[in-house]
């Protein structure tokens, strides 16, 4: 909700659907459940940053990664992460639920995110 009313007029102009997370932009499950009932819709990808990703996974909203591994290393320091959180966060252990070589070489994994309860039992 902090977004400036002209970028929001522009957005709405040219078609793109806005659903405000709350002032702080923390409301997410709320925001989820308004996009279902507008669209709907009852599962949403997500293709967001590290924040934005981080924010997500710190509101329990992930059930599902993908992750695809390219074949290069390039040794960056301060490079923004998949899953990047100010506040602390639990983790969660994943699932897998495949793996497969792509023909680039790159590696695809998908997991299920486990419950909170699972993130340190052993397995």
């Amino acid at each position: 909700e902090q977004v400036p009313d002209a970028h929001v007029e522009m957005l709405i102009a040219r078609g793109v659907s806005v659903i405000f997370a709350g002032p702080e932009g923390d409301q997410l499950e709320d925001a989820l459940i308004r996009i279902g009932e507008a669209f709907g819709v009852s599962r949403l990808l997500l293709e967001g940053g590290g924040r934005m990703n981080g924010a997500f996974l710190a509101a329990d909203l992930i059930d599902e990664t993908s992750t695809l591994i390219y074949p290069v290393v390039d040794g960056q320091s301060g490079v923004a992460s998949i899953y990047d959180h100010d506040g602390p966060i639990a983790a969660r252990r994943l699932e897998l639920i495949s793996s497969e070589t792509l023909a680039t070489g790159t590696v695809w994994l998908r997991h299920r995110v486990l419950p909170r309860a699972d993130a340190l039992a052993p397995q």
